[in-house]
């Protein structure tokens, strides 16, 4: 579904790092999509496993940014698509009032 929407860029958060959410990154990743993890909307049961997972498990497989960079390149992300017309390029979905009688 996310590759039929255009989608190739996935940013992650949640709990249990070392686990949940590695298993998440590391399918994504399989399947051919960027992915980053965002460290600070992110946990575990404990600060060494949190560390463990984001310095060495997952280095090689996902970008590691923070919620300060995601928002800036979300807004800037916002901003450019915006000056190229926004909503306005989106195409919409047919309807059955579009159907032809």
């Amino acid at each position: 579904m996310l590759r039929n929407l255009g989608v190739t860029d996935l940013v992650v958060v949640g709990v249990w790092t070392n686990m949940a959410v590695e298993h998440t990154v590391r399918d994504a990743a399989d399947r051919g999509y960027h992915v980053s993890i965002v460290t600070d909307a992110t946990s575990s049961i404990s600060a060494e496993w949190q560390h463990a997972a984001v310095s060495y498990a997952l280095t090689n497989i996902v970008t590691i940014t923070d919620t300060t960079a995601v928002v800036a390149a979300l807004s800037h992300s916002i901003d450019k698509w915006k000056r190229c017309g926004g909503l306005s390029r989106v195409s919409r979905r047919p309807t059955t009032s579009d159907a032809v009688h």
